[in-house]
């Protein structure tokens, strides 16, 4: 029988697991990236009529838009991917500590199995 704080790491486990899921659809909206634009770069003046760099870009070059809000996305997955991973090991190393181990793919995201 397991006991009742290997099943309460086991629940944690499996909440990284659907934040991880989760975290790889995400997909940042329009006016987020011109938010984080806006956060980096200063306004733009265009014959004197200040627009914000973000909505300027938009507007200018959609296809160069798209591609930095692409790429912006995946730094943001990536790095809360790499978040996600670090608390699942500790979460592997609580359950050593219990005595047990966990069969677990974070690539596939695979179920776990208590050995």
């Amino acid at each position: 029988m397991v006991s009742k704080e290997v099943e309460e790491v086991k629940e944690q486990i499996e909440e990284k697991v659907e934040e991880l899921e989760e975290n790889d659809r995400y997909e940042m909206t329009d006016d987020e990236y011109i938010d984080w634009l806006d956060g980096v770069y200063p306004e733009v003046d265009i014959c004197g009529s200040k627009r914000s760099a973000g909505y300027t870009l938009q507007q200018i070059d959609e296809i160069m838009f798209n591609i930095g809000k692409s790429e912006e996305e995946d730094r943001i997955i990536e790095e809360k991917r790499e978040e996600l991973e670090g608390e699942l090991d500790d979460l592997k190393d609580e359950l050593e500590e219990l005595g047990y181990k966990y069969n677990f793919d974070k690539q596939s995201l695979t179920k776990i199995i208590i050995i």
